[in-house]
Formats: structure tokens, sequence, C-alpha cells
């Protein structure tokens, strides 16, 4: 796995983690209405390309391998994607993809941390999750946030995610209820003290 920065190009691949995170791992926390409202399907493609331009994301990702060449195969072949049409890929069919000896890249998370010390996006494939991806992520970031000398870290967390933020070192401040498409979706404000 290595963790590096944005690219322009990424978008696309950042707009699949996003969704698969939300669709496969914070469903089991959120209604499908809220999951819907999240992240629906039909989100301005323009807006989020200017959105992941403007946070420029760290971007974990590992070389394919034959699972992924085998996933990739079966769509090319005609196979099924997930329950909500997407196959969760990130990166679109190529022939080096398919090939035995170049494996292409795989995206399968993103987070960043702004100079204010907010993290804004942190996001893990649904497809691979629990691999050490949120933790080599968390871990740039604290590199990061060393860098920028922050005080602090913070984030508005999913009920999904709290656990491994507060794994992490970060404590619950306030419980929030923001809205969005008119559904509410609840997350907490978590803080994490850093040593300057």
């Amino acid at each position: 796995m290595r963790i590096r920065r944005f690219r322009l190009g990424d978008e696309p691949a950042l707009f699949q983690i996003f969704h698969s995170a939300i669709h496969l791992i914070a469903a089991r926390d959120y209604t499908p209405e809220q999951i819907a409202a999240w992240a629906p399907a039909d989100l301005d493609q323009e807006l989020w390309r200017e959105r992941m331009r403007g946070i420029r994301p760290f971007i974990a990702e590992i070389d394919g391998s034959p699972s992924a060449g085998g996933l990739l195969e079966q769509l090319l072949a005609g196979g099924q994607a997930d329950h909500d049409g997407q196959a969760g890929l990130t990166h679109a069919p190529t022939s080096a993809s398919t090939s035995a000896s170049v494996r292409e890249p795989i995206i399968v998370g993103y987070a960043d941390v702004q100079e204010s010390g907010y993290i804004d996006h942190f996001f893990v494939s649904g497809h691979h999750p629990r691999q050490g991806i949120g933790n080599a992520l968390m871990a740039r970031l604290h590199e990061e946030a060393a860098r920028l000398e922050l005080p602090e870290l913070s984030s508005d967390v999913s009920r999904s995610a709290q656990p491994f933020f507060a794994h992490h070192g970060f404590d619950i401040i306030e419980q929030r209820h923001p809205v969005r498409r008119g559904i509410v979706i609840p997350n907490a404000l978590m803080r994490k003290r850093l040593l300057c």
C-alpha cells in the first residue's frame, strides 16, 4: 500500500470510494433514506471535482491483484455489479489492468487534513474494509499535522467511523444533526489534542 498526494484525474475514483464506503459500510448504521441523501448516485460530478481539488486529500492505493483482475474480467465479460449498479472499481478497464504482468494501482481510500486541523473527508472503499487502509491514512494525517504544527485535529464523524476515530485518540465533543437533501444524518464532532 502507498499513500500519495491527490492528482488531477483522481476525482472519479474518489467518488467511487465515497459511494461504496457509505453504501456498503455506513449502511449498517443509517437508514436507506439517510444513505441515499448522503451519497446519491446523481451527485453533481463537477461540484465533486471542485470539492476534491479544494481539499486535495491523501490517496491510499494498492497494486492490482489477481482478485481485482478477476473482478475486472468478470465485468468485461458482462458479470454483475453490486446492488446499486456500481462495480466498486476505481479505474476504467484497460488492457494493462487485466495483464498478469502489469498491475494498475487501485485507489482504496482517501483522507484530507486542512490547515485548520479539520478532517473533511476520510473514506475507505467498502470493497476493502479492515485491511489497514484507514490506519495508514490516519498515520499520514498525523504526520501532516506534525509538519503543519497543528495543535489539534477535528472532524464531523459518522456513527460508523466513531469507534475508529476513538481508537485513534479522538473524543466526542458534541452530537450533531446535519441535514442533507432534507434528511437528518446524525454525526459527532470529534477532536484530538496533539502534542506539538
